[in-house]
């Protein structure tokens, strides 16, 4: 996924990275975002990533599976990225 650089920064969804932080920063929201839709895989019939270069975020998302209801949402911003990787890796030590 490309991300718009901007003066000042690389401006991923509704946040400016700065510019030497912003492949490891998309690297890891990637790495999140796989491992997010890994586990919503496990109670959801499908699973979806949604609202990519908004103000609102880009999102994980994974429908029920009986009905078209949304059973998780999860967004990427840079907070939830953090503790879903800690939360990896405690997992797997």
């Amino acid at each position: 996924m490309d991300y718009p650089i901007t003066r000042g920064g690389v401006l991923a969804d509704a946040w400016l990275i700065p510019s030497e932080e912003a492949e490891a920063c998309v690297r890891r929201r990637e790495a999140c975002a796989a491992q997010l839709m890994a586990e919503i895989k496990t109670f959801c019939s499908r699973d979806f990533r949604d609202l990519a270069q908004t103000e609102d975020d880009e999102v994980v998302w994974g429908e029920a599976v009986f009905g078209a209801e949304r059973s998780s949402l999860v967004f990427l911003n840079p907070q939830i990225v953090e503790n879903v990787m800690e939360a990896a890796k405690k997992r797997n030590c």
